[in-house]
């Protein structure tokens, strides 16, 4: 699902994900971070 912000500065993206392990998320969760795209990831 992707939504706007209600300025249109932002965009939110929700994915849902089934991790096998602690591992396997911080992995995904760097390398998001590391696009530069994303600001935060809950």
């Amino acid at each position: 699902v992707v939504k706007d912000s209600r300025k249109g500065t932002f965009q939110s993206i929700t994915i849902t994900i089934e991790a096998k392990s602690e591992a396997q998320l911080s992995l995904i969760h760097r390398e998001l971070m590391d696009t530069g795209l994303v600001s935060m990831v809950i």
